[in-house]
């Protein structure tokens, strides 16, 4: 085998996967074994790991954490808290010391439905089982770190030259790009550069890292070899030869450690540090650098470092962006001829390689899919080669420039690289912004299942595999046809016309198998017709998809802040799907209408809404409401039609037809609950009929029952309050017909209100045909239908 190591690497990755799969080793629910309950005021014993910056608070990471109790029992446990620290607090304490520390506990949100970031899982591969905040440090003791605690200054002070010379946005993307410091970049800019497909620009990667390493070995070796040609240790051609190398390799990797030290050492900085270390090594003992088997024991070293990397998507995007530019670009540079490799279609290759080697894992992360990216890195990664080194000449320059003489001089320097850095990225946030312009900028695919990530890749070898046969065949056919035309004249014309053929053949061939990889990891919407009843905390959210269109009706809550944002959107793009045909809108209270706000808002989806549909009396009763006159001017902005509904309206999506029921145009309601737009839809296909009630209570519920329905679903109405679903009511849909019903609270876990009300569930529990389901309980609540009935799933 001609890279051993390549094996070896893969093996022990995929025995370490299955290690922890099997033993469940790294599993969010471990940590939640010993833990206080939410809320809870405590003592914490631990050990500072570090300490970084989440917006504008100073976080410190604490391990070896152990929680004392009021009678001083030490209850220990596995996983280490981040610590946010009170407003008053002004000590701070040291990397590396022990510290007493008192706080308010929370354990990580464990995600609720399907594509929510699982804030427990991500954080357990890190080791931390939880946050403190409100944190007062009560003691301190032990020794600190004194190399990490200096870099650890040097990096604050590298930040607050930032914010001296650049605005807040643009000193939050360069303490990314510099610093790995990914806490001051504001949410809707980290959005934007997703959308983008910018996002790696956010972070200190593995091309930043070798760039910087590649440069401190220059001038290094260059400064070295000349002090070394004047002294007694000159030799091949006064340049120093091996001691100047050993030097310049010692003294650069030091510097470059600490500063992979100073950024906080994440697994791609830690990667990039081992490749470009492999490097020097094979440059001083004269032997072959094979990119291939450096990043195999990278991996490998890295994995031991941090055996939970291998959960992280951080090691796979960084390793697979490696072994893209190893093993695809030199196919695709085969098939293009040689005079067309200039320096843009390098790049675009390159680009395009990376792509297609970590499409499935941008996919199963964002479930989507950046267009534009591959033309748009075109621009984004030649000019990172500008930003990277301006912004560590910023913070050195910054540093030193103050007052008169030599440091008006470095003050100058640091304005023109302040300048530089804030016109590059002008030009980012104005491309970025190109993905949102047409819906055809960002490609919503879903969250691909494991066979289908498998086949795209077992058609992206086959296709390499076919193009690097090609390309042997061609060269080999065309050194005979050099000869054949050689040794007989006569048959020139006609020679050397075979082999032309295998550069476009096989581009066809390449091209043509990764469409066909493509569709398959990109077509992840679900079939057949569906109810999903999210999990919003207090508030509804009810999302119905068939094979041909989406309905959403109300999205909102008042316990779980951006609702839209973390919960729907996530969720949307997780299912496939890109369009939302209608969004109605009940009524206007915030646990409904909240999350859609942030839908309109955002930049992807408020292009894709075909319509907003309200209760015909919203204008009635909640013309004054702030959430009303926004969402008006959130649809005017996005060009958005809204309508008003009422009793009598029908409206039809393929097979499935939507009937107002409520309100009444001549009736006079007393509140915007009780005006709510209750909808009937039935769906032919599936045989699907169902009620969604908003938060209509019993005076409305009254005007209902001269309605002749049979249903098999049911949103229950306000949430389960005491004051709705009477008893009339419910007998009137659900005991007269047989047939069983899927019923849906959708509620906040222990919300002020005490929904849902006791003698709500025993009415509802009293009929045996009802299977019974609450968010707060059971998460994200998904109903699938067919002929043959309800197919319920859970997310808990």
């Amino acid at each position: 085998m001609r890279r051993p190591l390549c094996l070896f690497a893969a093996l022990f990755l995929c025995s370490l996967y299955a290690y922890y799969l099997i033993t469940g080793a790294i599993n969010a629910d471990r940590f939640g074994q010993n833990l206080p309950e939410n809320g809870t005021k405590v003592y914490v014993y631990g050990k500072v790991r570090m300490l970084s910056v989440k917006g504008e608070q100073e976080v410190a990471e604490l391990t070896e954490c152990s929680f004392l109790s009021a009678g001083d029992e030490v209850q220990e446990t596995d996983g280490g808290l981040l610590v946010y620290p009170d407003e008053t607090e002004t000590e701070e304490p040291k990397i590396g010391e022990r510290v007493l520390i008192e706080g308010t506990f929370y354990a990580f949100e464990r995600a609720e439905n399907e594509g929510q970031f699982d804030a427990a899982s991500y954080y357990a591969v890190k080791g931390l089982c939880g946050r403190l905040f409100d944190a007062r440090l009560m003691a301190r003791g032990g020794t600190h770190s004194r190399l990490s605690q200096t870099l650890h200054k040097v990096r604050r002070r590298i930040e607050a030259v930032y914010e001296t010379y650049l605005s807040p946005e643009d000193a939050g993307l360069l303490a990314a790009i510099v610093l790995g410091e990914k806490g001051m970049v504001d949410t809707d800019v980290k959005q934007r550069f997703q959308n983008a497909g910018y996002s790696h620009l956010l972070a200190l990667s593995g091309l930043h890292v070798a760039a910087v390493g590649l440069g401190i070995l220059y001038l290094i070796k260059r400064l070295v070899r000349k002090i070394f040609a004047h002294t007694t240790l000159r030799h091949e051609e006064g340049r120093g030869g091996k001691k100047a190398t050993l030097v310049s390799a010692v003294l650069s990797g030091g510097i470059l450690f600490l500063y992979c030290l100073m950024t906080g050492m994440s697994v791609s900085t830690m990667r990039a540090f081992f490749m470009l270390l492999l490097a020097i090594i094979a440059d001083m003992t004269d032997r072959t650098y094979d990119l291939l088997s450096a990043a195999a024991v990278s991996s490998v070293i890295v994995s031991l470092i941090r055996p939970a990397s291998i959960y992280d998507v951080g090691f796979r995007l960084s390793f697979l962006a490696v072994l893209s530019i190893a093993v695809i670009y030199p196919r695709l540079v085969a098939l293009l001829p040689e005079k067309a490799m200039k320096k843009p279609v390098e790049a675009l290759l390159v680009s395009l390689s990376i792509q297609l080697g970590t499409l499935p894992v941008v996919a199963e992360s964002f479930y989507q899919i950046p267009l534009l990216g591959i033309v748009l890195n075109l621009i984004a990664i030649p000019l990172m080669s500008v930003v990277l080194p301006c912004g560590i000449v910023l913070g050195i320059a910054g540093g030193i420039g103050s007052g008169a003489g030599i440091g008006v001089v470095f003050e100058k320097i640091a304005q023109l690289c302040g300048f530089i850095t804030h016109a590059i990225f002008w030009v980012y946030n104005r491309t970025a912004t190109l993905s949102t312009v047409t819906n055809a900028g960002v490609l919503i695919v879903g969250k691909p299942v494991k066979w289908r990530v498998a086949a795209y890749y077992a058609l992206l070898f086959t296709a390499l595999f076919a193009a690097r046969y090609l390309a042997e065949r061609r060269e080999k056919e065309t050194s005979e046809v050099g000869v054949s035309l050689y040794v007989d004249q006569r048959s020139r014309p006609f020679m050397g016309l075979k082999h032309r053929f295998y550069r476009p053949v096989g581009t066809l061939i390449l091209c043509g198998i990764l469409m066909i990889a493509a569709v398959i990891l990109c077509t992840n919407r679900p079939g057949g017709f569906s109810v999903r009843n999210l999990s919003v905390g207090q508030g509804d959210c009810s999302l119905i998809i068939s094979d041909t269109h989406v309905i959403l009706i109300d999205c909102g809550s008042t316990t779980e802040s951006g609702v839209g944002t973390y919960r729907l959107i996530p969720n949307l793009k997780a299912n496939g799907i890109g369009k939302i045909d209608v969004v109605f809108v009940s009524h206007f209270d915030l646990d409904h209408v909240s999350g859609i706000v942030e839908l309109l808002s955002d930049p992807v989806y408020r292009t894709r809404i075909g319509g907003v549909i309200l209760s015909s009396k919203a204008s009635e009763t909640d013309g004054e409401t702030e959430a009303y006159r926004q969402l008006l001017e959130l649809c005017s902005l996005a060009k958005i039609p809204v309508y008003g509904m009422r009793r009598g309206d029908r409206l039809a999506f393929g097979s499935m037809i939507v009937t107002c029921l409520s309100p009444d145009a001549d009736t006079a309601y007393p509140d915007t609950n009780a005006a709510s737009a209750v909808l009937h839809i039935y769906e032919e296909e599936s045989g699907f009929s169902g009620l969604f009630t908003g938060d209509i209570g019993e005076e409305t519920e009254t005007g209902l029952l001269s309605d002749d329905l049979s249903i098999n679903y049911l949103k229950v109405a306000h949430h389960g309050s005491n004051g709705s679903s009477s008893a009339s009511f419910l007998q009137h849909f659900l005991g007269e017909d047989p047939e069983r019903v899927t019923a849906v609270i959708s509620v906040g876990e222990g919300n002020r209100y005490g929904h849902p009300g006791g003698e709500m569930l025993r009415r509802i529990r009293s009929f045996r045909n009802v299977d019974l389901y609450r968010t707060d309980e059971q998460g994200e609540v998904i109903t699938e239908y067919d002929r043959s009935g309800a197919k319920i799933r859970t997310f808990f």
